[in-house]
Protein backbone atom coordinates (compact mmCIF):
# COMPACT_ATOMS: atom_id res chain seq x y z
CA UNK A 1 0.00 0.00 0.00
CA UNK A 2 1.18 3.54 -1.08
CA UNK A 3 2.06 6.34 1.91
CA UNK A 4 1.26 9.82 1.24
CA UNK A 5 3.55 11.24 -1.29
CA UNK A 6 5.84 13.56 1.87
CA UNK A 7 7.10 10.07 3.13
CA UNK A 8 7.12 8.18 0.27
CA UNK A 9 9.31 7.27 -3.01
CA UNK A 10 6.04 7.27 -5.30
CA UNK A 11 6.73 8.40 -9.02
CA UNK A 12 3.55 9.52 -9.28
CA UNK A 13 4.15 12.64 -9.58
CA UNK A 14 7.22 12.39 -11.85
CA UNK A 15 4.82 10.83 -13.91
CA UNK A 16 1.89 13.38 -14.11
CA UNK A 17 4.76 15.81 -14.93
CA UNK A 18 5.79 13.90 -17.70
CA UNK A 19 3.30 13.71 -19.17
CA UNK A 20 2.08 17.54 -18.87
CA UNK A 21 5.43 17.72 -21.09
CA UNK A 22 5.07 15.24 -23.17
CA UNK A 23 1.53 17.16 -24.52
CA UNK A 24 3.20 20.46 -24.34
CA UNK A 25 5.64 19.28 -26.93
CA UNK A 26 2.75 17.81 -29.24
CA UNK A 27 1.00 21.31 -29.01
CA UNK A 28 4.60 22.70 -29.67
CA UNK A 29 4.85 20.31 -32.73
CA UNK A 30 1.16 21.19 -34.19
CA UNK A 31 1.37 25.02 -33.09
CA UNK A 32 2.97 27.78 -35.09
CA UNK A 33 1.93 30.36 -32.55
CA UNK A 34 3.85 28.27 -30.17
CA UNK A 35 6.70 27.99 -32.02
CA UNK A 36 7.41 31.79 -32.36
CA UNK A 37 8.58 33.62 -29.76
CA UNK A 38 5.25 36.13 -28.59
CA UNK A 39 3.39 37.34 -25.75
CA UNK A 40 1.01 34.66 -26.06
CA UNK A 41 3.57 31.99 -26.02
CA UNK A 42 5.56 33.17 -23.05
CA UNK A 43 2.45 33.99 -21.19
CA UNK A 44 1.81 29.69 -22.11
CA UNK A 45 4.61 28.59 -20.70
CA UNK A 46 4.52 30.78 -17.65
CA UNK A 47 0.78 29.24 -17.13
CA UNK A 48 2.21 25.82 -17.24
CA UNK A 49 4.75 26.49 -14.84
CA UNK A 50 2.64 27.81 -12.67
CA UNK A 51 0.79 24.55 -13.17
CA UNK A 52 3.50 21.98 -12.64
CA UNK A 53 4.73 24.08 -9.51
CA UNK A 54 1.11 24.16 -8.01
CA UNK A 55 0.57 20.55 -8.43
CA UNK A 56 4.38 19.60 -6.85
CA UNK A 57 3.25 21.86 -3.97
CA UNK A 58 0.08 19.91 -3.55
CA UNK A 59 1.31 16.96 -3.66
CA UNK A 60 4.35 16.58 -1.42
CA UNK A 61 3.33 19.36 1.02
CA UNK A 62 2.19 18.08 4.63
CA UNK A 63 -1.83 17.52 3.89
CA UNK A 64 -2.22 18.24 7.90
CA UNK A 65 -0.81 14.93 9.26
CA UNK A 66 -1.69 14.73 13.45
CA UNK A 67 1.18 13.13 14.70
CA UNK A 68 0.92 12.05 18.43
CA UNK A 69 -1.76 12.24 21.21
CA UNK A 70 -1.77 15.64 23.01
CA UNK A 71 -5.04 16.54 23.84
CA UNK A 72 -6.09 19.90 24.02
CA UNK A 73 -6.42 22.48 27.36
CA UNK A 74 -9.21 23.89 28.18
CA UNK A 75 -10.90 23.49 24.95
CA UNK A 76 -13.69 25.84 23.74
CA UNK A 77 -16.89 24.43 24.41
CA UNK A 78 -19.14 27.39 22.66
CA UNK A 79 -17.35 29.16 20.28
CA UNK A 80 -18.34 30.23 17.17
CA UNK A 81 -15.15 30.26 15.61
CA UNK A 82 -12.03 27.46 14.78
CA UNK A 83 -8.95 27.78 17.02
CA UNK A 84 -5.71 27.15 16.13
CA UNK A 85 -4.45 24.40 18.03
CA UNK A 86 0.01 24.35 18.96
CA UNK A 87 1.09 21.94 21.15
CA UNK A 88 4.99 23.82 21.44
CA UNK A 89 3.74 25.08 24.60
CA UNK A 90 1.27 23.02 26.25
CA UNK A 91 2.36 20.15 28.42
CA UNK A 92 0.67 17.10 27.53
CA UNK A 93 -2.50 15.02 29.23
CA UNK A 94 -2.95 17.70 31.16
CA UNK A 95 -7.11 17.28 30.02
CA UNK A 96 -7.09 14.14 30.78
CA UNK A 97 -5.37 14.51 34.62
CA UNK A 98 -8.18 17.01 35.64
CA UNK A 99 -11.26 14.47 33.59
CA UNK A 100 -9.70 11.91 35.82
CA UNK A 101 -10.14 13.70 39.37
CA UNK A 102 -13.54 15.01 38.19
CA UNK A 103 -14.85 11.13 37.11
CA UNK A 104 -13.52 9.64 40.05
CA UNK A 105 -16.21 11.86 42.35
CA UNK A 106 -19.00 10.64 39.79
CA UNK A 107 -21.74 7.89 40.19
CA UNK A 108 -20.70 4.74 37.90
CA UNK A 109 -21.61 5.69 34.53
CA UNK A 110 -23.10 2.65 32.05
CA UNK A 111 -20.71 1.72 29.56
CA UNK A 112 -21.17 0.31 26.04
CA UNK A 113 -18.36 -1.17 24.46
CA UNK A 114 -17.96 -2.80 21.40
CA UNK A 115 -15.64 -5.21 19.28
CA UNK A 116 -12.88 -3.57 17.79
CA UNK A 117 -13.95 -4.25 14.16
CA UNK A 118 -17.32 -3.82 14.37
CA UNK A 119 -17.27 -0.44 15.54
CA UNK A 120 -16.46 2.30 18.30
CA UNK A 121 -16.09 1.46 22.35
CA UNK A 122 -17.80 4.55 23.87
CA UNK A 123 -17.84 5.35 27.66
CA UNK A 124 -20.66 8.24 28.69
CA UNK A 125 -18.83 10.70 31.02
CA UNK A 126 -19.12 14.62 31.60
CA UNK A 127 -21.77 14.71 28.91
CA UNK A 128 -19.32 13.56 26.32
CA UNK A 129 -19.08 9.91 24.73
CA UNK A 130 -15.34 9.52 23.90
CA UNK A 131 -15.47 6.90 21.14
CA UNK A 132 -12.55 4.54 19.70
CA UNK A 133 -11.91 4.43 16.07
CA UNK A 134 -11.65 0.94 14.53
CA UNK A 135 -8.71 0.24 12.06
CA UNK A 136 -10.80 0.30 9.08
CA UNK A 137 -12.16 3.19 7.38
CA UNK A 138 -12.30 4.91 10.58
CA UNK A 139 -16.00 6.33 9.85
CA UNK A 140 -16.71 5.89 13.71
CA UNK A 141 -20.62 5.06 14.84
CA UNK A 142 -20.63 7.62 17.44
CA UNK A 143 -24.19 9.36 18.04
CA UNK A 144 -24.48 12.86 18.50
CA UNK A 145 -27.57 12.79 20.47
CA UNK A 146 -30.11 15.77 20.24
CA UNK A 147 -32.61 16.41 23.59
CA UNK A 148 -34.86 18.71 23.39
CA UNK A 149 -35.22 21.04 26.19
CA UNK A 150 -38.47 22.14 28.25
CA UNK A 151 -36.73 25.38 28.93
CA UNK A 152 -35.66 26.15 25.05
CA UNK A 153 -37.19 25.24 21.93
CA UNK A 154 -33.84 25.09 20.50
CA UNK A 155 -32.26 21.31 20.86
CA UNK A 156 -28.65 20.84 23.00
CA UNK A 157 -26.20 18.91 20.83
CA UNK A 158 -23.68 16.71 22.33
CA UNK A 159 -20.33 15.44 20.91
CA UNK A 160 -18.79 12.44 21.37
CA UNK A 161 -15.31 13.02 21.22
CA UNK A 162 -13.28 10.35 18.89
CA UNK A 163 -10.07 8.15 19.24
CA UNK A 164 -7.95 6.23 16.52
CA UNK A 165 -6.51 3.13 17.79
CA UNK A 166 -4.37 3.06 14.50
CA UNK A 167 -2.56 6.62 15.24
CA UNK A 168 -3.54 6.18 19.01
CA UNK A 169 -4.47 10.01 18.78
CA UNK A 170 -7.88 11.95 19.50
CA UNK A 171 -9.23 13.06 16.45
CA UNK A 172 -10.64 16.46 16.44
CA UNK A 173 -13.49 17.44 14.38
CA UNK A 174 -13.16 16.60 10.64
CA UNK A 175 -10.43 14.87 11.11
CA UNK A 176 -10.17 11.08 9.07
CA UNK A 177 -8.12 8.66 9.26
CA UNK A 178 -6.85 7.72 5.30
CA UNK A 179 -6.89 4.06 4.85
CA UNK A 180 -3.78 4.80 2.11
CA UNK A 181 -1.60 7.12 3.93
CA UNK A 182 -2.39 5.50 7.25
CA UNK A 183 -2.43 8.46 9.31
CA UNK A 184 -5.49 10.85 10.26
CA UNK A 185 -5.46 14.34 8.77
CA UNK A 186 -6.76 17.51 9.80
CA UNK A 187 -9.92 18.83 7.86
CA UNK A 188 -9.79 15.81 5.65
CA UNK A 189 -11.12 16.54 2.15
CA UNK A 190 -10.31 13.14 0.56
CA UNK A 191 -7.06 11.51 -0.86
CA UNK A 192 -6.07 12.04 -4.18
CA UNK A 193 -4.53 9.02 -6.80
CA UNK A 194 -3.40 11.19 -9.03
CA UNK A 195 -0.94 13.21 -6.82
CA UNK A 196 -0.78 10.40 -4.39
CA UNK A 197 -1.49 12.10 -1.10
CA UNK A 198 -3.91 13.29 0.98
CA UNK A 199 -5.56 16.77 0.29
CA UNK A 200 -6.52 18.01 3.85
CA UNK A 201 -5.95 21.27 5.61
CA UNK A 202 -2.30 22.39 4.87
CA UNK A 203 -2.50 21.41 1.54
CA UNK A 204 -6.17 22.17 0.55
CA UNK A 205 -5.81 25.30 -1.15
CA UNK A 206 -2.60 24.87 -2.89
CA UNK A 207 -4.91 21.69 -4.80
CA UNK A 208 -7.60 24.43 -5.51
CA UNK A 209 -5.18 26.82 -7.23
CA UNK A 210 -4.02 23.59 -9.12
CA UNK A 211 -6.99 23.01 -10.36
CA UNK A 212 -7.55 26.57 -11.34
CA UNK A 213 -4.38 26.68 -13.21
CA UNK A 214 -4.82 23.70 -15.08
CA UNK A 215 -8.47 24.39 -15.94
CA UNK A 216 -7.30 27.22 -17.97
CA UNK A 217 -4.12 25.52 -19.91
CA UNK A 218 -6.30 23.21 -20.62
CA UNK A 219 -8.73 25.50 -22.18
CA UNK A 220 -6.21 27.22 -23.81
CA UNK A 221 -4.86 24.22 -25.48
CA UNK A 222 -7.81 23.15 -27.14
CA UNK A 223 -8.22 26.34 -28.21
CA UNK A 224 -4.18 26.03 -29.79
CA UNK A 225 -5.05 22.68 -30.89
CA UNK A 226 -8.42 23.80 -32.98
CA UNK A 227 -6.40 26.25 -34.83
CA UNK A 228 -3.80 23.18 -36.05
CA UNK A 229 -6.32 21.27 -38.39
CA UNK A 230 -5.80 20.86 -41.84
CA UNK A 231 -8.69 21.63 -44.21
CA UNK A 232 -9.48 19.03 -46.47
CA UNK A 233 -12.45 18.88 -48.37
CA UNK A 234 -12.69 14.80 -48.24
CA UNK A 235 -13.22 13.44 -44.74
CA UNK A 236 -11.46 10.51 -44.98
CA UNK A 237 -8.63 12.50 -45.68
CA UNK A 238 -9.02 15.53 -43.37
CA UNK A 239 -8.90 12.68 -40.83
CA UNK A 240 -5.55 10.89 -41.94
CA UNK A 241 -4.07 14.59 -42.38
CA UNK A 242 -5.56 15.68 -38.85
CA UNK A 243 -5.16 12.11 -36.78
CA UNK A 244 -2.80 13.46 -34.28
CA UNK A 245 -4.48 16.88 -33.69
CA UNK A 246 -7.58 14.67 -33.27
CA UNK A 247 -5.86 12.39 -30.70
CA UNK A 248 -4.71 15.43 -28.58
CA UNK A 249 -8.40 17.33 -28.97
CA UNK A 250 -10.06 13.71 -27.12
CA UNK A 251 -7.11 13.50 -24.77
CA UNK A 252 -7.08 16.86 -23.50
CA UNK A 253 -10.83 17.46 -23.72
CA UNK A 254 -11.19 14.18 -21.59
CA UNK A 255 -8.72 16.28 -18.51
CA UNK A 256 -10.78 19.29 -19.36
CA UNK A 257 -13.90 18.31 -18.84
CA UNK A 258 -12.63 16.36 -15.51
CA UNK A 259 -10.78 19.25 -14.06
CA UNK A 260 -12.90 21.76 -14.79
CA UNK A 261 -15.97 19.67 -12.81
CA UNK A 262 -13.44 19.16 -9.98
CA UNK A 263 -12.75 23.01 -9.94
CA UNK A 264 -16.70 24.00 -9.90
CA UNK A 265 -17.05 21.45 -7.15
CA UNK A 266 -14.68 22.42 -4.83
CA UNK A 267 -15.70 25.84 -5.30
CA UNK A 268 -19.20 24.79 -3.91
CA UNK A 269 -17.18 23.09 -1.48
CA UNK A 270 -15.39 26.11 -0.12
CA UNK A 271 -18.40 28.50 -0.35
CA UNK A 272 -20.53 26.08 2.08
CA UNK A 273 -17.21 25.27 4.10
CA UNK A 274 -17.52 21.62 3.25
CA UNK A 275 -15.30 18.97 2.84
CA UNK A 276 -15.40 16.01 -0.13
CA UNK A 277 -15.89 13.84 3.07
CA UNK A 278 -18.48 15.78 4.36
CA UNK A 279 -20.30 16.37 1.13
CA UNK A 280 -20.54 12.76 0.07
CA UNK A 281 -20.46 10.94 3.58
CA UNK A 282 -22.67 13.58 5.17
CA UNK A 283 -24.63 10.26 6.90
CA UNK A 284 -21.65 8.39 7.85
CA UNK A 285 -19.88 11.10 9.60
CA UNK A 286 -20.71 11.04 13.00
CA UNK A 287 -20.74 14.47 13.94
CA UNK A 288 -22.94 15.17 10.90
CA UNK A 289 -25.63 12.40 11.48
CA UNK A 290 -28.42 14.67 13.22
CA UNK A 291 -27.22 17.85 11.62
CA UNK A 292 -30.12 18.63 9.30
CA UNK A 293 -28.00 18.90 5.57
CA UNK A 294 -30.71 21.32 4.09
CA UNK A 295 -29.05 23.44 6.95
CA UNK A 296 -25.43 23.69 5.29
CA UNK A 297 -22.49 23.14 7.30
CA UNK A 298 -22.38 23.48 10.90
CA UNK A 299 -18.91 25.12 10.51
CA UNK A 300 -20.01 27.59 7.85
CA UNK A 301 -19.55 31.19 8.47
CA UNK A 302 -21.54 32.10 5.38
CA UNK A 303 -20.42 32.40 2.28
CA UNK A 304 -17.80 35.27 1.90
CA UNK A 305 -16.75 34.57 4.76
CA UNK A 306 -15.55 31.44 4.42
CA UNK A 307 -14.48 32.11 0.96
CA UNK A 308 -12.14 34.83 3.24
CA UNK A 309 -11.21 32.27 5.72
CA UNK A 310 -10.19 29.94 3.35
CA UNK A 311 -7.85 32.30 1.15
CA UNK A 312 -6.34 34.43 3.61
CA UNK A 313 -6.08 32.85 7.01
CA UNK A 314 -2.76 31.62 7.78
CA UNK A 315 -2.00 27.79 8.65
CA UNK A 316 -2.03 26.97 12.22
CA UNK A 317 1.24 25.05 13.53
CA UNK A 318 -0.23 22.09 14.41
CA UNK A 319 -4.28 21.86 13.22
CA UNK A 320 -7.06 23.80 13.65
CA UNK A 321 -10.02 23.03 16.77
CA UNK A 322 -13.04 23.47 15.08
CA UNK A 323 -16.40 23.98 17.56
CA UNK A 324 -19.71 22.57 16.72
CA UNK A 325 -22.73 24.55 17.53
CA UNK A 326 -24.34 24.22 21.00
CA UNK A 327 -27.92 24.03 19.92
CA UNK A 328 -29.84 22.54 16.76
CA UNK A 329 -31.47 25.51 15.26
CA UNK A 330 -35.31 25.15 15.62
CA UNK A 331 -37.15 24.21 12.13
Amino acid sequence: MLKCNPYSGSLIPVLIVLLHIIILSIEIYLCDTLQRISIQSLLYLILFFLVITSYLIASFKNPGIIRSLKLIRNPPVNSTEPQSIDFSNNPPFTEVTRQKKILEKLPEQPKEIEDDRSGPISISALGQNPAIDSDEEQEPQDRVSVEASPQQEESIIHIETRFCTRCTIEQPLRAKHCRYCDVCIAVYDHHCPWMNNCVGERNRFNFWWYLLFECVILNWSLYFIGECFEKDRKIVDWILENWLQLSALVVIGFFDLMVTFLLFFHSYLIMGNKTTWEQLSWDKVSYLKEWPKKLGSPFSFGMLRNIHYFCCRPLPKDYTMWSYPSKLPSA
